[in-house]
């Protein structure tokens, strides 16, 4: 599938929602709220809306990472988990009670303006940020035309802008997006916490910890570490995690010594996360299972490297 989008033509009026997250029970949830607009907030976000996806479509762009922040990326939304949330509720609420929406605003972290076709549900959406929640009473805007402030209201609302984080598409073929700006990206869909929950998930589907005495102290360990669950994210770790067995561990701590800093019990065919030094050991623990440590062709010495993926 090539990585771009060709957008339909706006042929509704657009819709604006506010968008809500909060975590319960350790997990992240959203509350959505779709704004009654007039027609003339309809023509300014329907302009900017036009905009926004005359700039991304039809061109092609690279696939989305989790491991950096680069920007005008093609991600297909459904391999981020909230997004579901997204599906499911924003794009089917109706309009609501101003006064639902005085009781969310102080949490608020995006909104959406989007249109709602048959031949598909199309927008952007734009991260909140605290500052644009205006509710400073006594102080007040003035507003200048030509040459003189005609105009004076008190800062009440919420402060929006013409621009994007997120752009996407939901149609018959899936949902999709280009990502605008990667830092607001994550943090409306929560992506550290999904990658946090996939690396774990990595350790308990690793045959070599299946029962393992250590497990929950290995999974804090990953849970805290970000540099644990960029590497375990590695494709190479999860397409390769059967393969990575405790006879490559005993190999690399007998070539490497205390290069590694786990142990192993050979009756039990188990590796050790010796107390007081579990960190390392969970550290070499994932470079041995990421292929980190490779031998040279005449078999002499041991390389450390970073591999994307394992030809052979």
């Amino acid at each position: 599938m090539p990585n771009k989008i060709n957008f339909p033509a706006i042929e509704k009026k657009p819709r604006l929602c506010f968008v809500r997250k909060y975590r319960q029970n350790k997990l992240t949830r959203y509350i959505f709220y779709r704004a009654d607009i007039n027609q003339k907030v309809s023509r300014f976000i329907k302009d900017w809306l036009s905009k926004r996806l005359s700039e991304v479509d039809n061109k092609e762009y690279g696939n989305y990472t989790m491991d950096n922040f680069d920007d005008y990326e093609f991600v297909d939304l459904g391999t981020i988990n909230s997004w579901k949330d997204f599906e499911e509720k924003a794009f089917s609420i109706s309009t609501q009670e101003d006064s639902i929406l005085e009781k969310i605003r102080h949490n608020l972290i995006a909104y959406i303006v989007y249109v709602k076709q048959k031949n598909g549900t199309f927008g952007f959406i734009r991260k909140i940020t605290p500052s644009s929640l205006l509710n400073k009473k006594g102080l007040y805007s003035l507003f200048m035309d030509n040459s003189s402030f005609n105009d004076i209201k008190e800062q009440k609302g919420i402060e929006i802008d013409e621009y994007s984080d997120l752009v996407f598409l939901k149609d018959e073929n899936g949902s999709m997006g280009i990502i605008r700006n990667k830092y607001y990206f994550n943090g409306i869909f929560d992506i550290f916490t999904q990658q946090k929950n996939d690396a774990v998930e990595i350790i308990h589907n690793d045959p070599v910890l299946q029962g393992h005495p250590s497990l929950n102290i290995i999974e804090k360990e990953v849970s805290n570490n970000r540099m644990f669950q960029k590497m375990l994210l590695n494709p190479v770790v999860s397409k390769n995690l059967e393969v990575v067995n405790f006879e490559q561990f005993k190999k690399a701590k007998d070539d490497l010594g205390t290069e590694v800093s786990y142990e192993v019990d050979e009756e039990n065919k188990t590796i050790i996360f010796p107390v007081g030094s579990e960190k390392d050991a969970v550290h070499s623990y994932i470079r041995v299972k990421g292929y980190k440590y490779q031998k040279t062709i005449d078999d002499k010495h041991y390389l450390e490297s970073n591999p994307e993926r394992v030809i052979k």
